[in-house]
């Protein structure tokens, strides 16, 4: 390649580098802010200047460990969709870091007990990373010091009303891409049929996410999501529970763990504010949703007096456990939307279920939908 044929390639790179931050809106301040994050330095001078400007990112490019090939996977000198979400996911690991440092706790790729596997972090980023939006993931002592993923949509808006909706999973979605384990104390049929299985925690996160970004897009609300992980099988409580792998005692009051949901929502809300930088416009409106089994950690939540502002059983209102929570609403005194979304005639639609359906500020919702489709419609 000739002198001249080498600047003009320069020059087309550079030019598409400046485009590619007109469009996305990235001012030369941030740019050299996340540089900085890989030891580059960067000032107004380099933007202008096309073979500064392509230097520049290849060096960015080779920080980040980018192969060595002129391509658009390695260091070709090009700021684009790939390079700007590596920079963003080394602000947002150095962000959680500091969080972390802060509560005392730890992040790592690892964290499993001695006595089952638990999800690595890894596995939780793979499918935040598939969203536009902003996120964290740290360990928070009011979720028992477990794992606990932030999700910040895109078009979140911060000087609006908002909301933050805490999710809390059903029965094996602790575990993301990981096999099941054996269980001491596990059932017959879990050990013999269950373990070695990849469970369903990978859909169940994802449609969570994508439930709640494509809502902020559309201007239906402005939330935030909260994602802690639970124990799974936890030693004591509930017999069935532990047979089957699933944490009756999740926020359940005096448990061994300490997870707790006044606890916890202060935590995020201190991640939310100093890890991400964001402040939550108004006086953020607090959701509670369970899926399946995550219906026994709402009643548990409620019955420890932490108020919200909406409660959401999806398919979730199993045994007497929105029951619980119903009537622990009405203890607190304060007002709480109730919404039980339940299969016509299924397990969920039962006799406690009914007991409530006409209660103040209760709704009970059919939907004719499978039981693995609820989050994606009534999150």
């Amino acid at each position: 390649m000739s002198e001249i044929q080498r600047e003009k390639t320069t020059a087309q790179r550079s030019e598409y580098s400046r485009k590619f931050m007109e469009q996305r809106g990235i001012e030369g301040e941030r740019l050299f802010e996340l540089a900085k994050l890989v030891n580059v330095e960067m000032e107004e001078g380099d933007l202008q200047n096309d073979e500064r400007l392509y230097g520049k990112i290849k060096e960015i490019q080779k920080n980040l460990k980018f192969s060595q090939e002129d391509t658009k996977e390695g260091q070709d000198g090009i700021l684009g969709p790939r390079t700007l979400a590596a920079l963003e996911k080394e602000k947002i690991m150095a962000a959680a870091k500091n969080l972390a440092k802060e509560l005392k706790t730890e992040v790592n790729n690892s964290g499993d007990t001695p006595d089952q596997p638990e999800t690595p972090r890894s596995n939780i980023e793979r499918v935040l990373a598939g969203y536009p939006g902003h996120y964290i993931i740290t360990r928070m002592k009011g979720n028992g010091n477990r794992w606990v993923a932030i999700y910040i949509p895109k078009n979140f808006d911060p000087d609006k009303q908002s909301e933050i909706v805490y999710h809390f999973h059903g029965t094996h979605s602790h575990l993301i891409d990981v096999p099941l384990p054996h269980l001491d104390g596990g059932g017959r049929r879990y050990n013999s049929k269950k373990a070695g299985t990849i469970s369903v925690g990978s859909n169940r996160f994802d449609q969570a996410i994508r439930t709640v970004e494509m809502q902020v897009k559309s201007g239906k609300r402005n939330a935030i999501l909260v994602y802690p992980l639970s124990s799974g099988q936890r030693s004591g409580g509930n017999r069935i529970a532990r047979e089957n792998g699933y944490d009756h005692e999740w926020m359940k009051s005096g448990n061994n763990s300490g997870d707790d949901m006044g606890k916890l929502h202060r935590e995020a809300l201190r991640a939310i504010q100093n890890g991400m930088g964001i402040s939550p416009g108004g006086n953020p409106s607090i959701t509670i949703s369970g899926h399946s089994a995550g219906g026994i950690a709402l009643a548990n939540i409620l019955e420890s007096g932490f108020h919200a502002d909406k409660v959401k059983f999806l398919d979730a209102s199993y045994g007497n456990w929105a029951q619980k929570a119903h009537n622990a609403i009405k203890k607190q005194g304060q007002k709480t939307e109730l919404e039980i979304y339940a299969r016509p005639g299924a397990k969920t639609d039962n006799a406690e279920t009914q007991s409530i359906k006409n209660g103040e500020n209760v709704t009970l919702n059919y939907d004719k939908r499978t039981h693995d489709n609820f989050i994606a419609y009534h999150i």
